[in-house]
């Protein structure tokens, strides 16, 4: 699986109480071909669209925060701070922390 690309859950959303996230999830897609990690997210109004792009040799720590339904991912990288990402299902978490770490 060179290419895993997964977004926010709606259950998870609706259940954590980030309502205006339903609209515009975080979607998470990391491709082991160009080794990079992209995390995307549309902004509030709607319109335009959040990218931070990462390469993969720059990460160094990966924290998964497991709630109720689905979890939210830290993934620490050099350089850039954390990595961000919400409300994910709980498997799809876990396969890119496999993918990053194996």
């Amino acid at each position: 699986m060179p290419i895993f690309d997964t977004k926010s859950s709606t259950l998870s959303l609706i259940a954590s109480g980030n309502f205006i996230s339903i609209l515009s999830p975080w979607r998470i897609n990391v491709d082991l071909i160009q080794k990079r990690i992209s995390v995307k997210k549309k902004n509030w109004y709607l319109i335009g669209e959040d990218e931070d792009l990462f390469g993969i040799g720059s990460v160094r720590n990966i924290k998964i925060d497991e709630l109720l339904f689905g979890a939210n991912i830290y993934i620490k990288v050099i350089g850039s701070g954390t990595i961000k990402c919400f409300c994910i299902p709980k498997c799809d978490a876990k396969k890119i922390r496999n993918m990053l770490f194996p």
